[in-house]
């Protein structure tokens, strides 16, 4: 990947300075970026005290560890604008809905044919009674028919196999970014919470998973708005 040029940073910097900043700490500085779960993985041992209190730049240190013992490659952040970079900075709580209802979609046909009570029960404990019923009214119009890649297949049951698709759904949404920056994705979530980082698709799958789930994402945040709305959420 070639360098960033100073026309390019400085246009970038132009049309959005917080995305080209936050780009910036995502490769460079890890730390703000980890979840805390992996950050207490890190950090309780002698070897990084010694770096801190050894250190001039302990905040420089600290970063430079982190990116040693995780092997975090650096990596031009080009396009600066790229509109994917975004799902970097998401709350986990939307990237969480986004990938459950994604995956409720993908595997919508199966989930509508579950008449047994216990399989029932287990996803809507999984994906909640809102994301249940979505998906028994409304998959049907946000469903992408050339789907690129086979998601789901992983898991005993279809809870399991529903919570797989969404977060390989997500996920693959960056596969032709530059693989330094799709190693960090799963990092943002708790260390329990396996996210893949997926390989083996390519731009146009990726752009067509990409308009899905901004698509979803339009959904989620309408929705929420709309409980919010009428006094029930927070």
């Amino acid at each position: 990947m070639g360098k960033v040029g100073t026309a390019q940073l400085r246009q970038a910097l132009g049309e959005d300075p917080e995305g080209v900043v936050r780009m910036l700490h995502l490769i460079y500085e890890p730390i703000t970026f980890l979840h805390p779960s992996r950050l207490e993985e890190l950090f309780p041992s002698d070897e990084v005290l010694e770096i801190l209190g050894s250190s001039r730049r302990p905040w420089l240190a600290a970063n430079q560890f982190v990116r040693k013992r995780l092997r975090l490659k650096l990596t031009q952040p080009t396009p600066l604008t790229e509109p994917r970079h975004s799902l970097f900075f998401e709350p986990l709580s939307i990237l969480r809905q986004l990938a459950l209802h994604a995956g409720a979609i993908l595997l919508s046909e199966e989930i509508r044919r579950v008449i047994r009570r216990r399989e029932r029960n287990e996803l809507l404990a999984c994906l909640g009674k809102d994301i249940y019923n979505f998906v028994l009214r409304k998959a049907f119009f946000f469903r992408v028919h050339s789907m690129p890649l086979a998601f789901g297949e992983d898991g005993r049951s279809l809870a399991e196999r529903t919570v797989t698709a969404g977060r390989r759904c997500v996920a693959a949404c960056l596969f032709d970014l530059p693989p330094a920056l799709r190693e960090r994705f799963p990092l943002k979530f708790p260390v329990d919470e396996r996210w893949p980082v997926v390989r083996g698709t390519g731009k146009q799958e990726a752009d067509v998973l990409w308009q899905f789930l901004v698509r979803l994402r339009r959904h989620i945040v309408a929705a929420k708005k709309g409980v919010q709305h009428h006094g029930v959420g927070t």
